[in-house]
């Protein structure tokens, strides 16, 4: 789903400073991961259900 916003604007928009904790979250490096505080701020930014996150898991 593409909505048009960069990882440093979404970055920023959920309180860090840089693109790290999405670019690692997104592909899981460093077992990095959103937090459900994470996935709540971005579905707000993002105009989308938080469910939409969970879409194909179990």
């Amino acid at each position: 789903m593409k909505k048009g916003i960069s990882q440093l604007a979404l970055a920023l928009e959920i309180g860090h400073e840089s693109v790290s904790i999405i670019s690692m979250s997104e592909i899981s490096i460093k077992d990095k991961h959103f937090n459900i505080e994470h996935l709540l701020k971005i579905s707000k930014i993002l105009q989308i259900d938080v469910c939409c996150f969970f879409e194909g898991v179990l």
